[in-house]
């Protein structure tokens, strides 16, 4: 079977495929002391390295650390850079079913979970999020979301 080269921009994350001792947790160049402290837990969370960045290149880092993974933690965004892709959370697809709801459209997981204002919603497959905020965004100020992901790289990059 021919190898396939990895997207850049593919934002899917296989549960499993990345080990906690190959990823070290760094901050951008110049971080404040909020992402700062943001890193540190959750390298503590996922039981890997924290490695305060000192203006040196993710390469560096990695090579210092003997690292293949980084997430990298800034005041806007957690983001895992790997040697094949980098990984981020975005709320496009909650986003785009939101706007489609306020249009009049029917949301096929609020329709069949027949959710409305004040409800509790559980989404055990968080993934990157969509139902949950999609759920929230119906639910309100007086429902409950809670969403669960079993892989604690990607819980802790969607949170």
């Amino acid at each position: 079977m021919p190898s396939q080269k990895a997207d850049p921009y593919d934002n899917t994350l296989a549960d499993g495929q990345i080990r906690s001792d190959t990823i070290v947790v760094t901050t951008s160049r110049s971080p404040d002391d909020v992402s700062v402290a943001h890193a540190r837990e959750i390298a503590r969370e996922i039981t890997c390295v924290f490695k305060q960045r000192s203006g040196v290149s993710l390469e560096a880092l990695r090579d210092s650390t003997g690292c293949e993974h980084v997430i990298v933690v800034t005041s806007d965004e957690v983001r895992l850079v790997s040697p094949e892709r980098n990984f981020w959370f975005h709320p496009n697809m909650a986003r785009a079913r939101i706007e489609a709801m306020l249009r009049g459209e029917v949301d096929r997981l609020v329709a069949l979970a027949e959710l409305k204002i004040g409800d509790s919603f559980l989404d055990v497959t968080c993934g990157l999020g969509a139902d949950a905020i999609t759920a929230a965004h119906v639910v309100g100020e007086t429902g409950r979301v809670l969403a669960v992901e079993r892989s604690d790289v990607l819980s802790a990059i969607v949170r």
